[in-house]
């Protein structure tokens, strides 16, 4: 079976460890990147199908983080996902202006659950171009 790569940027320490431990690591690589710093790195290095990011990031906010892969990495297939707190239409929109495909809420769904998506978005983005 083939892996597929995600990287995701989470600050709280806490999110990260309940989130490792929920993602199925026989099918996807996943690294965690506690700062966007840390994910443009991780992305470079990697190219991954898929990153999750947090919007309230220590260095500097989640949605410029978007904006900054999409426009260096502008030929990626990679999908976006945001899993935040701060969910409000005016950031939705923007995100989603910025290339982000898709949004869930922390504690709306259970841990499992959202898991659950981040792999299948994983699986599922992973397009050659």
């Amino acid at each position: 079976m083939r892996k597929f790569c995600a990287i995701i940027v989470e600050p709280d320490s806490l999110w990260r460890a309940m989130l490792y431990r929920h993602l199925d690591h026989n099918q996807s690589d996943f690294h965690f990147a506690p700062t966007a710093g840390d994910a443009r790195v991780l992305f470079k290095r990697h190219e991954p199908s898929l990153l999750v990011t947090e919007l309230d990031l220590p260095d500097y906010g989640g949605l410029e983080l978007v904006r900054q892969i999409r426009e260096s990495h502008a030929l990626s297939p990679a999908h976006i996902l945001v899993l935040t707190q701060n969910f409000n239409r005016p950031m939705v929109e923007k995100g989603l202006n910025y290339g982000v495909n898709g949004y869930l809420e922390k504690g709306a769904l259970p841990l499992s659950s959202i898991a659950a998506v981040i792999a299948r978005m994983a699986r599922e983005s992973n397009i050659n171009i």
